[in-house]
């Protein structure tokens, strides 16, 4: 949701935002929310925000599960008329199920998320056909969480803005055609690392593959 203002103030036109969850006690520890929002639908709170900070702006809220039968077709809708999703789901199937509706639309998918750790974080760009997609890459991030060791059992509103700031950031480059962007960037706040690593289309990906061929992978990206 902290994209969601961060676009905004950028002067983004139209919001599409989709969430499931209503503001409770354990997300007052994030940016966007207080304590009078609790009980609300999360996009709703968002969508008045917004308003107030840019008028201009045309939300577009929907409140409800994405992968739900009767929520499909609407996510669909709106991904086709979107030049780009940013996404921030916490859980492996929403993800891959935001990953194959971008690429059956061929929309630019900016991925991110924080671990469980509240220390780590990534970034990733998905041009379908082009770049690794979530399918690809598998879940790299996993791998690092897991070799945190201990987790924590609440979100740290440093490590989302990071995360949220740079996803906001590459999808400005890629709408407006500017710079270069990051291809598998990783954030490490334990020891104030940032990590670029480079990632490449499986082509037997079943998720992507039959877009690979439209595109040629330029070797030093």
């Amino acid at each position: 949701m902290i994209a969601s203002e961060m676009l905004a103030r950028c002067g983004i036109g139209k919001l599409f935002m989709f969430d499931m969850d209503k503001v409770d006690i354990v997300n007052l520890n994030r940016l966007g929310f207080h304590s009078k929002d609790i009980g609300r639908p999360k996009v709703d709170v968002i969508a008045e925000r917004i308003h107030e900070i840019n008028p201009d702006v045309v939300t577009e809220p929907h409140a409800g599960d994405i992968m739900h039968y009767n929520n499909e077709e609407l996510f669909e809708n709106c991904v086709g008329r979107s030049d780009a999703v940013i996404m921030g789901v916490d859980n492996i199937p929403a993800r891959m199920y935001i990953n194959q509706k971008c690429i059956n639309q061929e929309v630019l998918l900016m991925d991110g998320g924080a671990s469980r750790s509240a220390f780590l974080g990534h970034v990733q760009p998905i041009i379908p056909g082009k770049t690794a997609c979530i399918a690809c890459r598998g879940m790299i991030e996993g791998k690092i969480e897991r070799e945190e060791g201990e987790r924590c059992t609440s979100s740290l509103p440093t490590t989302m803005a990071i995360i949220a700031a740079i996803q906001v950031q590459e999808t400005l480059k890629y709408l407006l055609g500017f710079g270069k962007l990051v291809n598998y960037l990783t954030y490490n706040g334990l020891s104030g690392e940032f990590t670029h690593h480079v990632t490449r289309p499986d082509p037997n990906c079943f998720a992507c593959k039959h877009l690979q061929g439209d595109h040629k992978t330029d070797k030093k990206e």
